[in-house]
């Protein structure tokens, strides 16, 4: 199965490095989102649509592109990255996916470094994640879904 994943990755790159150290596991390609703008997608079997949440949200640069409506596969999965990680992202995420036209077949969420807010006068929360645990099980996610 051919999978591609779209990401944006803008505050403290969480995503980057999850959707970067998990396709060392697993093979699939990945697209910046500016990248992806530029590359034609039709061709894979299943794309992953992959954001931190800024204000309960995925990134607006990837809003932006999946309104723009590019030529994508029927199925797509999120990858999540946020301060909380809370599996309440996976509802709006999936709703979010299939509201775009969709086959959603799963979500992934797991923790980020966050500095938003209150938490910068702490220096932080979620300083050591995405970890090693968080990106194995990313990619055991990705596999499953293949």
């Amino acid at each position: 199965m051919k999978i591609a994943i779209v990401y944006a990755s803008v505050h403290h790159n969480n995503t980057e490095k999850l959707v970067k150290e998990a396709g060392k596991m697993v093979t699939m390609d990945l697209f910046s989102i500016q990248e992806a703008r530029k590359a034609d997608l039709s061709g894979y079997d299943m794309v992953g649509i992959a954001s931190g949440i800024y204000f309960g949200k995925l990134h607006k640069s990837l809003l932006d592109y999946l309104e723009e409506k590019p030529s994508l596969p029927k199925k797509a999965f999120g990858i999540v990255t946020c301060g909380d990680g809370s599996d309440k992202h996976k509802k709006s995420v999936w709703e979010l996916l299939e509201g775009f036209g969709f086959e959603a077949v799963g979500v992934y969420v797991c923790k980020g470094f966050d500095t938003y807010g209150p938490f910068k006068w702490i220096g932080g929360i979620n300083k050591k994640h995405p970890n090693q645990k968080d990106i194995e099980a990313c990619a055991t996610f990705v596999k499953k879904l293949i």
